[in-house]
């Protein structure tokens, strides 16, 4: 493990959630929103949670890659099937769904 990364790993929240690129992060819960073509929390501890199980799931499935997904979006979802859709950004706003 690099010396930056060490200390990543055991600096405060403030700066490790800095440094996560994903709109959505379990470090920020009910933050942000999530697009199938951004990025996904990639911390190895969180791998196995299962609304980021669903995220990757959305990303290789999704048409669509307009319509957005909430945290709370991806945690009720129990089936990924192929043309699956998210919320259209032009008809709801980000949490009222």
């Amino acid at each position: 493990m690099s010396a930056n990364t060490e200390q990543m790993t055991n600096a405060p929240c403030d700066a490790r959630c800095n440094a996560c690129s994903a709109p959505i992060c379990p470090m920020r819960p009910d933050e942000g929103i999530y697009y199938p073509d951004e990025a996904i929390c990639a911390r190895h501890q969180y791998k196995a949670l299962p609304w980021l199980k669903t995220q990757r799931k959305i990303q290789r499935r999704a048409k669509e890659r307009n319509r957005y997904f909430t945290q709370k979006m991806l945690a009720e979802i129990r089936v990924v099937r192929e043309g699956i859709r998210g919320a259209d950004p032009d008809r709801t706003r980000p949490g009222a769904e």
